[in-house]
């Protein structure tokens, strides 16, 4: 049972406070007219402010108070008070123990002190409580004043995004955003299930464990122990993965089952959704935001007196829509040791930049610390994302006495005997032997090493082999186009080379018709086509493909003439590669079939073709439907050069 007006749990507790000397006792509770002349010739007016008391929100086994002021707001009257009850309603109710403790009488003059009557309220249950204050007195036009007093009815409340939104993530990969379940009520929430509301199996849930927050790995598949049932305040973390079968668009909902009131909290989950898209390399996801930052960029520790610099990559990661760089700056400099410079294109005259679907574009964010003070400072990137028109970048740093290791990048083509350099030359599918050997440290020793690629063509999904952390590695040259690498070392103490060493690698191909392909899912079996005039898809010889990898097409027997497929990807993500050199005059044409999809639904195609080591053509993001689909991509025209794009899909081979 709850008690009334007690020190343990009750629910209410009233207590009366007056300049007035009132009566306490019983001796005006036989006789409430004596104290309450109806004929009084100035009698007081009563006021009661609130005119009806509803306490605030409190949680379960706290205190809340409130209080309801009486005054007298007669000009000439004296207001008499015959007596203040408090009357419980609801089952819960309970009656004092002595309501003449709660009968006292008075009276308040004219503009006098007023008189406040305090309540607590302890709730020990989700039950809604209500009562009145009961108050007579000489005023003839309330002479019972009833005040209503009530509580909310407790109840927990689920608080979490209302949208989780994955930018496009290639097929086959997987990324993760975390996300906080708050119990935003003032009642424990007991949640009984967070789980995807369809077979959606791009979407999943896990539960990341408290003292592992950054490791996938670890989670759990299920609510942890203990944390089924939420007090007010208190968070569970969950993630989400999205792990796309394809780069269409994909949708599902994670749903929130628990005693809240709405029983089901839906969470909306996106992935490869349409509109501009930007993300940001060489800056990490904030886990706490200082002014509304989304993302970190830190320097750690810095040689005084140095400019140290670090380059950050802009991507337009939409596979269809333009993105717009409206302005990058500096939103705080932190004193003058921040700057930005070598900013993109047209931003550097302060004018937009466009970057197509699947392009990239750098800027450098330098830092020369004073002293040994952290600082920090912000970068706002203004553009057309719709969920970061304004994205922000926590930047922090702190100086250090120590001096900068010195890194140096050198690399040759594979098998070439050539001597290292940071500007390579070469041809697609070539790989690249990396060293950071000469990298040195002046007054100490090199004790760690970070390769990066800066940008590489857009299809590219090579990584540094064996790592991205050794001394020596290597780099596949999968697309033509240019490969941007970047070397950080670290010192033995933890410092960073202030400046880190660059390398150019640029993938030209040298024959006189080169073709690749490209496609956005890994699994999907897509087949490059190379037909001469006299030919017929996917028929030997006069159709190079997996089934006819070269022909003799010119000069009998002469195979510096002839075309071939060198690579034939059944599962990745391409790329096909079709070289011709010394081609005979003629028409030849570039297909595209869609073999298999393997389970894995739609694909992207990408198309390039290269007239003696210059791209002729370009076709990005085609959308291929569904398996046994056609592309007739282009005509290339020998000897004028021309390519013409064609452009067009078939229901099978045409």
């Amino acid at each position: 049972m709850r008690r009334l007006m007690t020190t343990s749990w009750g629910l209410f507790a009233l207590v009366t406070f007056t300049t007035l000397s009132l009566g306490v006792g019983c001796g005006g509770c036989g006789d409430e007219s004596a104290n309450n002349p109806i004929g009084d010739a100035n009698p007081g007016k009563i006021l009661a402010n609130p005119t009806a008391l509803v306490f605030p929100a409190t949680n379960i086994g706290e205190t809340s108070s409130a209080t309801v002021t009486v005054l007298n707001t007669s000009a000439n009257g004296d207001l008499r008070i015959s007596s203040i009850r408090w009357v419980p309603e609801g089952a819960s109710r309970e009656i004092l123990p002595d309501m003449t403790l709660w009968q006292p009488s008075g009276e308040i003059e004219p503009n006098g002190a007023p008189i406040e009557l305090k309540l607590n309220w302890k709730p020990t249950d989700n039950v809604q409580d209500k009562g009145s204050i009961v108050i007579r007195s000489n005023d003839p036009a309330a002479e019972e004043l009833i005040i209503p007093v009530s509580t909310p009815a407790l109840a927990p409340k689920v608080i979490a995004r209302s949208m989780i939104s994955f930018p496009r993530v290639v097929a086959g990969r997987t990324e993760y955003q975390t996300a906080i379940i708050q119990n935003g009520g003032n009642a424990p929430l007991q949640l009984f299930d967070v789980l995807m509301a369809r077979q959606n199996s791009d979407f999943a849930v896990s539960f990341p464990k408290e003292d592992d927050l950054e490791n996938p790995e670890s989670d759990s598949l299920t609510i942890p122990e203990g944390k089924n049932i939420l007090e007010p305040n208190e968070e569970l973390p969950i993630r989400v993965s999205f792990s796309p079968a394809t780069s269409n668009p994909s949708t599902g909902e994670l749903l929130i089952q628990s005693n809240a009131p709405e029983q089901i909290f839906t969470i909306a989950l996106s992935g490869n959704s349409g509109g501009p898209c930007i993300s940001l390399a060489g800056a990490s996801l904030a886990d706490n935001s200082l002014d509304g930052e989304t993302h970190n960029m830190n320097f750690g520790e810095s040689q005084i007196g140095v400019e140290t610099t670090k380059t950050i990559q802009i991507e337009n990661c939409s596979p269809s829509n333009p993105l717009t760089i409206n302005g990058i700056q500096l939103s705080d400099d932190a004193g003058g040791v921040y700057n930005i410079s070598a900013l993109p294109g047209t931003v550097a005259d302060g004018d937009p930049l466009t970057l197509e679907p699947l392009t990239t574009a750098t800027f450098a964010v330098g830092f020369s610390p004073t002293d040994e003070v952290p600082k920090v400072g912000r970068i706002l990137i203004q553009n057309s994302d719709p969920t970061s028109a304004e994205l922000r970048v926590a930047v922090r740093g702190k100086g250090t006495n120590n001096v900068c290791p010195i890194a140096v990048a050198e690399g040759v083509v594979q098998g070439s005997g050539g001597n290292p350099a940071v500007q390579i030359n070469t041809i697609p599918l070539k790989t690249i032997e990396l060293s950071a050997g000469n990298s040195s440290d002046p007054n100490g020793q090199v004790a760690s090493y970070q390769w990066r690629l800066v940008s590489k063509p857009i299809e590219s999904t090579e990584r540094f082999e064996p790592s991205s952390t050794q001394q020596n590695t290597r780099l596949f040259l999968d697309f033509a186009g240019t490969y941007e690498i970047e070397l950080s070392v670290t010192d033995d103490q933890g410092l960073e080379s202030c400046t880190p060493a660059k390398m150019i690698v640029v993938a030209r191909p040298n024959e006189a018709i080169s073709v690749s392909l490209a496609w956005s899912n890994a699994g999907n079996d897509v087949d490059l086509h190379y037909l001469r005039t006299q030919g017929r898809w996917n028929q030997s010889p006069g159709d190079i493909f997996w089934q006819n990898i070269t022909s003799d097409w010119g000069q009998i027997g002469n195979p510096n003439d002839d075309p071939s497929l060198d690579i034939d990807d059944t599962d990745g993500y391409g790329p096909e590669n079709i070289n011709h050199d010394n081609p005979v005059p003629g028409a030849y044409s570039v297909g595209v079939h869609y073999f298999a999809d393997n389970g894995l639904g739609a694909t992207y195609a990408t198309v390039r073709v290269y007239v003696e080591g210059t791209q002729k053509l370009e076709i990005r993001e085609k959308f291929l439907e569904q398996s046994g689909i056609f592309w007739d991509v282009a005509r290339i025209q020998w000897p004028s050069k021309d390519v013409i794009r064609v452009d067009r899909i078939y229901d099978g081979f045409p």
